[in-house]
């Protein structure tokens, strides 16, 4: 086969990368969110605590079709992401030409925190980040053709879906506000009515969040609120480096730094050449960075929350590295660096090649917790039998984690609490103090390794501890778990 064109290379780059994520995401067990959002699938509603409800919908439609696999589980992010891949290349083709398209998609597909975390394991950023890349796409469009309804309407509807993902997308509207604020050509279109057409769109279908949070005292409002700005008001350094560090690690070194300097490039031929397009770049990256930046500043946040602010500096790099001399041998390096680096999670993830805890401890290999919840789940079985025989049983843990992985190995969507004085999902669900007078099963791990006797002592008869489930892998041990027959439950408020 002869490839002619970019459109087909990059074709062939999003065939092969989503045919790779197919062949590995049944082969490892649930991380501790996906296991999280696989029990919301099995309570459908409106929204839930943490996020919007899309990561639940999208898992309960594969899992009804297919089963409760973790293939099926993750299926929806491997297709998302080659959605968003396509998305990405139609975006840089508009903005400049099909190979920026192509690179662009290149750039995607070797940076770890794309090709993997919203790609392969199923997170609410997989619909978020395909969401966000057409809602650029049409609102470029758009802002071309402003009297073609149908793309504000398109741009629109991009904007509700990613609402329903994950509340990140607000920054959405913002950074299209801004752009048209600055912008001398384009904004007269914030004096049109599409744009508010397309705003009104947006917030109608994200409205089933709104109404949840209505019913339910804003809590899902309120907790990312105070999740996502904290409480404390000091700027920190430390802080500020480690959020850097974290990107620079998962965006991958070299294609960080060049796209932080393709960013600052256009930001300045935006401003001062009033190059619409590179303004229109800057608008759709720089905000995002600078937002998630600041804030992880102050306070610890998630490393990966910035990581979409990178996918307009991604376009802008690639034009850049065909302009400017000095950026143009970067090229290579940063593809292949990023390739590496991005193949080594998987492979790690599939193999343990790496001897991690050989050398460290065993939570310093994230990908450690992938395992060890089948075995786990068969004493988990055997011991509710055993309690189940004399009367009725349920399980608790104290971590919301821990229960959903429960739920996923022992296939129980129901029977399972977390009792903790933080609110969680959980807190929604069954009421416990209808299971006075049952057994429980306490159950944890050494990650969240705590006394359930002097914990919750108060609320059971009595507690018995049992053996321990020990998990191997390459010979080291990587975790442990433990389980507590827990007799005579009187209820949280005994």
């Amino acid at each position: 086969m002869i490839l002619r064109s970019f459109r087909e290379y990059t074709f062939l780059v999003i065939s092969i990368s989503a045919l790779l994520r197919l062949l590995m995401i049944g082969q490892v067990g649930l991380g501790d969110d996906e296991a999280h959002y696989w029990m919301w699938s099995q309570h459908l509603d409106w929204s839930y605590f943490d996020h919007p409800p899309m990561v639940a919908w999208i898992i309960a439609l594969f899992t009804e079709i297919g089963g409760h696999h973790e293939f099926f589980v993750r299926i929806g992010a491997v297709l998302l992401f080659a959605l968003a891949s396509f998305g990405a290349f139609h975006l840089g083709t508009a903005i400049q030409d099909e190979k920026t398209g192509f690179m662009t998609v290149l750039f995607l597909n070797i940076s770890p925190v794309f090709s993997f975390l919203g790609s392969v394991l199923m997170v609410p950023d997989s619909s978020l980040g395909a969401a966000w890349i057409f809602f650029i796409l049409f609102f470029y469009r758009a802002i071309q053709e402003p009297d073609r309804l149908r793309y504000w309407l398109l741009s629109g509807l991009t904007l509700g879906v990613a609402l329903l993902s994950k509340y990140n997308a607000v920054l959405l509207p913002l950074s299209a506000f801004l752009y048209l604020l600055v912008s001398p050509k384009k904004r007269n279109l914030l004096y049109r009515k599409e744009p508010y057409i397309a705003l009104a769109l947006g917030f109608l279908i994200v409205m089933p969040v709104i109404v949840w949070n209505a019913r339910h005292d804003w809590a899902s409002f309120g907790f990312q609120f105070n999740h996502g700005l904290g409480v404390d008001p000091s700027f920190s350094l430390t802080l500020f480096f480690q959020i850097l560090g974290a990107q620079f690690a998962y965006i991958s070194p070299i294609l960080f730094v060049l796209s932080f300097i393709a960013l600052f490039l256009s930001g300045m031929r935006g401003f001062g050449n009033r190059d619409e397009k590179h303004l229109f770049l800057f608008f759709f990256g720089a905000p995002t960075l600078f937002l998630f930046d600041m804030i992880g500043s102050f306070h610890r946040i998630l490393p990966h929350w910035p990581a979409l602010g990178f996918v307009t500096p991604f376009i802008s790099l690639a034009i850049w590295m065909d302009i400017r001399p000095n950026l143009k041998p970067w090229r290579t390096p940063a593809i292949v660096f990023g390739l590496v680096l991005t193949l080594i999670i998987p492979i790690q993830a599939l193999t343990g090649l790496i001897p991690i805890t050989h050398f460290i401890r065993s939570n310093a290999d994230p990908t450690n917790d992938l395992y060890g919840w089948p075995e786990a789940a068969r004493e988990i079985n055997r011991l509710q039998a055993e309690m189940t025989s004399e009367r009725s049983s349920f399980i608790y843990s104290y971590k919301f984690l821990i229960a959903d992985q429960i739920g996923f190995y022992t296939g129980q969507a129901y029977g399972i609490y977390c009792f903790n004085e933080d609110k969680t999902q959980f807190d929604f669900w069954d009421d416990p103090d209808k299971l006075k007078g049952q057994n429980g099963l306490f159950v944890t791990d050494n990650r969240y390794d705590i006394d359930p006797v002097e914990k919750f002592g108060k609320l059971f008869q009595r507690i018995e501890k049992e053996s321990p489930v020990r998990i191997y892998r390459r010979g080291e041990l990587i975790r442990t778990f433990y389980f507590y027959k827990s007799y005579g439950f009187k209820g949280l408020k005994s």
